[in-house]
Order: structure tokens, then C-alpha cells, then sequence
């Protein structure tokens, strides 16, 4: 199946005119360039992954409800990113391209501004009626879409961030704002943290990934006894797809590394754990979970430090989403004393 991007926006051609081949720029020296943003993509409750292709600053990622598929869909919460960012213009005229290519479509096009800045700009759009005979992505017969669009722009690259709906029964005004209330929620949920920052997230200690939080207790990398104090780690869990044959009573299969000696730009270094969570999940085991942890409780963790570890992070989880034998809706993130 050929896969379309959601909604009725032309952002397909945005990434295409902006975008480079996936780790087109490693080619020279074999690394994976420093990427200072760290995206938290927590999907609605009764949501499940459903597309992701890309990494670092040009990617795509979408989540619909459970038992939907891309060709017949209800809902759908989408982060793209576009970079890089000193390529792209700004977030004002941005927009403007995108929902221009939306007025194609709509009859009626409205547009209200919750918030606008250089920064961070969000929108309700609603697309109601659709111009008759017009087909949106998603479904057939559709009479409207509206939801929440917003644009993150940061050093690194510019963000879409929507939340849609769309339908082909009348819509009553309470169902509208049901809707964009829902809209804004899941956006404002998704948080793009700049891990050289002083403040690089909401909380680099906690859940970021999925959509239950899950507590991380237990040896390595925390001992039980909450006096004695934890190794910096990240705590990467993956899950094997529901189509592997796996033990359910076996142990999940677990990998440390140490991100204070090993070189996280390195895409041999990179390749060598994508192999080893792959062939942990192949020989059986549940889940594989890779701890990149410091050396030692008292080890001071850097900005360059959150850098590396992000950007492997993001790279190990886009290839890894890409293999059918992992299950990227239970993909966890847990970060452990890495402020």
C-alpha cells in the first residue's frame, strides 16, 4: 500500500522541497549529526501507532485509533518535522502555505488563531463543507475535517503538529467544540525539548513516550532502596510485535551501555544495538530494554551529554519502528536523574 499523508494538506510537498535523504549527511564521516531537539509524542488514550518514516529533523509520525488503518480513519494526531530549520521560512508564511493548499478542498475554511508567535503558533481549522466531489485522505464521502494545528519552530527544525477529525454526518456545535477541545489537548501534549538547554524538558526524569506512564524500578540501573541514589540512565523499552512468537513467561532480554565511554554518534555503534534488540526479540524475549546510563550515581550529566543520548535515541527509535517484529504503540522512554 502506498502511504498518503494524513489530512487534506499538501504537506507532502513541503517535505519533499525541503528535505534531505535520511542520514543523507553522514555519508562523509559515518556519524550521526548532533541534534539538539527531543520530541515527546504522547498518543491519545484508545490510539495506536500507525505510520513513522524519517528521523532527526525530517520525519513523520501518526497515531489513529485502534482498529482503524490508514485508508479508512476517524481521527488522527500527526507530528512532522521539516528541517532544516535555516532552510525553512517563518512559521508565519509557513502557514500560509499549508492552509492555502487547504482552501483547495474546503468550501468553507475557517481559521482561528489560539496563539501566534515565532515560536509556537497553534490553530483551530475547520473544513466545513468540503467542496462537493473533492476526496480527503482518510475516508470516502467525507462532508468535514476540523482539529488543532500547530507549528513549533526551533533551531533545528519546523514542527506540524495536528490533531483531526473528520466525518460524513452532520456535525452539531457541541460535537465541534467536543472536538477541538480533544484537538488542543493531544497538541499541547506533544513537547519539543531542547536538550541543551537550561530547562531542556517539562521533566527529565519521568515517562516521556506512550501513552501510560510506567514506574522504573529495580536493578540496573536503581537499586530498590530509594536512599541509595540512581545512575543517570534512559531506560528504552521495546516491546516485540504480537506477530513474533515470543515466551511470555520469558525475561526480557536487557543491554547497558555507557554513554560516558561509548560513541553515541557512531552509526556502527548505532547498527551494533539495533542488531542486538532485534536478535533478543527474534531469540524469544518479551521485550528488549537498553539502559544508556552513566558510569555512576555521582556522574554529572551535560548538555553535550543529552545531546548525544537524544539524538541516538531518536535515530534507534526510527529504525526500530520501521521492523514489523517490535510494537511501536508500547515503545516506552523513561528518563532517570538526566537533568
Amino acid at each position: 500500500m502506498k502511504h498518503k499523508i494524513s489530512s487534506i494538506v499538501i504537506f507532502t510537498l513541503l517535505i519533499t522541497a525541503f528535505s534531505m535523504p535520511l542520514f543523507a549527511q553522514t555519508k562523509k564521516d559515518n556519524k550521526l549529526p548532533a541534534f539538539q531537539d527531543f520530541i515527546s509524542d504522547v498518543q491519545p488514550d484508545g490510539f495506536v501507532h500507525a505510520y513513522e518514516k524519517g528521523a532527526l529533523n525530517k520525519f513523520i509520525i501518526e497515531y489513529i485509533p485502534e482498529g482503524e488503518s490508514l485508508n479508512s480513519w476517524t481521527r488522527m494526531l500527526s507530528v512532522v518535522a521539516v528541517g532544516p530549520s535555516k532552510l525553512l521560512p517563518s512559521i508565519g508564511e509557513f502557514t500560509a502555505l499549508v492552509f492555502k493548499g487547504m482552501r483547495r478542498s474546503c468550501q468553507t475554511l475557517d481559521i482561528k488563531d489560539l496563539l501566534v508567535n515565532e515560536g509556537d503558533a497553534r490553530f483551530r481549522v475547520g473544513c466545513d463543507p468540503v467542496v462537493a466531489g473533492k476526496s480527503i485522505l482518510g475516508g470516502q464521502g467525507l462532508r468535514w475535517e476540523i482539529g488543532v494545528y500547530r507549528f513549533v519552530r526551533t533551531a533545528e527544525a519546523l514542527y506540524q503538529i495536528h490533531y483531526v477529525e473528520h466525518g460524513v454526518d452532520s456535525l452539531s456545535e457541541s460535537r465541534r467544540e467536543q472536538i477541538y477541545s480533544d484537538a488542543e489537548t493531544a497538541v499541547d501534549k506533544v513537547l519539543v525539548c531542547r536538550l541543551n538547554g537550561p530547562k531542556p524538558c517539562a521533566s527529565l526524569d519521568t515517562y516521556t513516550l506512550g501513552a501510560v506512564s510506567q514506574p522504573v524500578t529495580g536493578e540496573p540501573p536503581c537499586r530498590s532502596n530509594d536512599a541509595v541514589p540512581c545512575n543517570p540512565a534512559v531506560i528504552f523499552s521495546v516491546p516485540a510485535s504480537a506477530a513474533m512468537r515470543t515466551d511470555k513467561s520469558a525475561k526480557k532480554a536487557l543491554l547497558v551501555l555507557d554513554f560516558s565511554k561509548e560513541d553515541l554518534s557512531s552509526l556502527e555503534v548505532l547498527k551494533r544495538y539495533i542488531g542486538l534488540i532485534i536478535k533478543s526479540l527474534e531469540e524469544g524475549h518479551p521485550e528488549a530494554t537498553l539502559i544508556v546510563r552513566g558510569n555512576s550515581p555521582d556522574y554529572l550529566v551535560t548538555p553535550e551529554d543529552r545531546v548525544r543520548v537524544g539524538t541516538f535515541l531518536a535515530a534507534l527509535r526510527r529504525v526500530l519502528a520501521s521492523k514489523r517484529i517490535i510494537d511501536p504503540t508500547a515503545m516506552r522512554v523513561s528518563f532517570m536523574n538526566f537533568r
